[in-house]
């Protein structure tokens, strides 16, 4: 009687014993597919965030790639730039040149038309005085680099003549004043006359004929050509 009641109550903790083991088991039954879903949801997010991460490279290197090859074109387009920009300098520079040629060369047209009509005045002389001895007289040159003529105004304590000449005809006088009609010594104490000159060297010769006392001679010569 003692081992029967033995043996029912060992069968009793082996069933205990095996309901334990299987409750544990489906708990760690569960344990385990909550662990393994666990893990592969990391594994799937771990892989979804590689490819990304692949991608983001590959957009990155690809990124890099259009930046390096934007600077490139920068620095191409700053050299292209740099180059235009000393072109332009120098085309400038020749413009302004031109641009002073040509006044220079409007100014000069201006003055050579003054020239051929005879428009310009230049005075050589303004209320010169000389002092002449009896019987003296004086040689007094002037450039005269166009053709075109002088004008000379003078008074005189005493009478004078005057004769004028140029380098062009070798230094010959060619015009006297007074202009001689009684003979070849008139003379004059005042006067205004105008004497055609050439390119060259114009001279003006002034001559006391008085033999007894000098004279002095006030004179303005204007040049115009």
């Amino acid at each position: 009687m003692s081992e029967e009641k033995e043996v029912k109550s060992g069968r009793k903790t082996v069933i205990a014993l095996l309901i334990v083991v299987v409750v544990l088991a489906a708990s760690l039954g569960g344990v385990f597919y909550h662990f393994t879903t666990v893990v592969n949801e990391k594994d799937s997010t771990i892989s979804s965030l590689s490819k990304e991460r692949e991608t983001l490279r590959t957009q990155i290197s690809s990124l890099q790639t259009q930046i390096s090859s934007s600077q490139s074109q920068v620095s191409s387009l700053q050299s292209q730039i740099s180059s235009l920009q000393a072109q332009i300098s120098s085309l400038e520079r020749e413009r302004d040149n031109l641009r002073s040629q040509l006044s220079s060369l409007q100014s000069r047209v201006s003055e050579l038309e003054d020239i051929v009509n005879l428009r310009r005045t230049m005075t050589l002389e303004k209320d010169r005085t000389v002092n002449l001895v009896a019987g003296g007289d004086i040689t007094l040159s002037y450039s005269t680099p166009y053709a075109g003529y002088i004008t000379v105004t003078f008074t005189a304590s005493g009478p004078v003549y005057f004769w004028v000449g140029n380098s062009f005809t070798g230094g010959e006088y060619y015009m006297r004043y007074p202009v001689p009609l009684r003979g070849s010594f008139d003379t004059a104490t005042s006067g205004t006359f105008t004497a055609p000159v050439y390119p060259g060297t114009t001279y003006i010769y002034i001559r006391h004929p008085d033999l007894l006392i000098g004279a002095t001679v006030t004179f303005t010569v204007t040049y115009t050509y």
